[in-house]
């Protein structure tokens, strides 16, 4: 006698508009081996769905339902393990907009518990469903990565069929996220070593991050969010960030930036506090919170970097600021890089400097 039961790394019921040729799709799956999602139907989805229910002896199906059993565990959805880390109880509706993007979302919260490894999911629908965010939909999944097994989380996640995008400054601190291109997945993955405008070392505040975040499912896996209040701090700093080298001087708070502060109530502006955010945020926290005590503190240097006129200036002010110790590689790195960083041209970055200086006494 053999029971089997579901697994996946993400399951999701889809609504009856979903197809795939002029086929009605029931089920969307994740299997537990490394594959791209399939999607089943009819009498084959309610097979599936009674496995998750309770555990079902396969003495009990007709030839056909345990030769298609059999199927399904071959192909990474079943499994006769009752105790399997993967087992699926629950299978809902999606709550995003598409469904792929909760799949990977689910994906990446089941490798990194395989493997240990914490992570969060920030930003995307979430914002939305806590009432940060009016548009739903995000054309990405962004994580944060505890980062110091960062480097383990990109490999595991390039066994699932995402490749790293180079960085021409790779190894320096100006980089503050991974991107990960998918090879058949139709969603790029932003994975976070550390968060722009938060200031205190990176372990450091993912491990205070950590601390105040909640459990979402995705597709039914379980995994890990910012609370609202830590999340109205990371769209903030979202808001306010410079967008490199388009030079855009801060002229007071940023109301959109105001507004989601102020949603995420008084944890935020402590939080704010405590992960050396308030530099970034001074305007904005002074008039979401107004008649609060809020120490100074100096823009960070990042955010200096990027507010400069054009990436000429950009790589000067990087030279400048950061710690001596990465002086020599980010120097390397910037004379070495043949390619236009922002046009992809063949210009140096030596040639790019030039150009720089004549464009700031043109248009100071």
């Amino acid at each position: 006698m053999t029971e089997w039961i579901a697994v996946s790394n993400g399951a999701l019921l889809l609504e009856h508009a979903s197809q795939v040729g002029d086929r009605p799709v029931s089920l969307a799956l994740l299997p537990i081996s490394h594959s791209e999602p399939i999607a089943i139907a009819d009498s084959v989805s309610e097979l599936w769905l009674s496995l998750t229910h309770t555990p079902v002896d396969d003495s009990r199906l007709s030839p056909e339902e345990r030769s298609l059993i059999r199927e399904f565990a071959a192909a990474g959805i079943a499994s006769p393990d009752l105790d399997h880390l993967q087992r699926v109880n629950r299978v809902e509706h999606s709550w995003f907009e598409s469904f792929q993007h909760e799949l990977v979302c689910s994906l990446v919260t089941s490798i990194a518990r395989g493997l240990g490894i914490r992570c969060l999911i920030i930003k995307g629908p979430t914002l939305h469903a806590q009432g940060l965010r009016r548009r739903v939909h995000s054309g990405d999944v962004d994580l944060l990565v505890d980062p110091r097994r960062i480097v383990e989380f990109v490999s595991a996640m390039n066994e699932w069929g995402w490749d790293k995008r180079p960085h021409p400054l790779d190894g320096t601190p100006a980089p503050h996220s991974h991107t990960l291109l998918p090879i058949g997945w139709g969603c790029e993955i932003d994975v976070h070593v550390r968060y722009p405008g938060i200031t205190i070392p990176s372990s450091t505040a993912f491990d205070l991050l950590w601390q105040h975040s909640e459990e979402r499912f995705f597709a039914g896996v379980g995994g890990r969010t910012p609370t609202k209040a830590a999340h109205a701090l990371i769209q903030g700093l979202t808001i306010v960030r410079p967008v490199p080298g388009r030079g855009r001087p801060r002229t007071g708070a940023n109301p959109n930036a105001v507004e989601v502060l102020r949603a995420g109530g008084e944890q935020t502006l402590s939080l704010a506090i405590e992960l050396g955010s308030h530099g970034a945020l001074a305007d904005e926290l002074k008039v979401a919170f107004p008649g609060t005590g809020i120490p100074k503190k100096k823009i960070p240097a990042e955010f200096v970097w990027l507010s400069q006129a054009n990436h000429a200036l950009l790589y000067l002010r990087m030279l400048q600021t950061v710690p001596l110790r990465d002086k020599p590689l980010l120097f390397w790195k910037v004379i070495s890089h043949r390619r236009s960083l922002a046009e992809g041209g063949r210009e140096t970055l030596i040639q790019r400097w030039r150009r720089g200086f004549a464009e700031s006494r043109r248009n100071p």
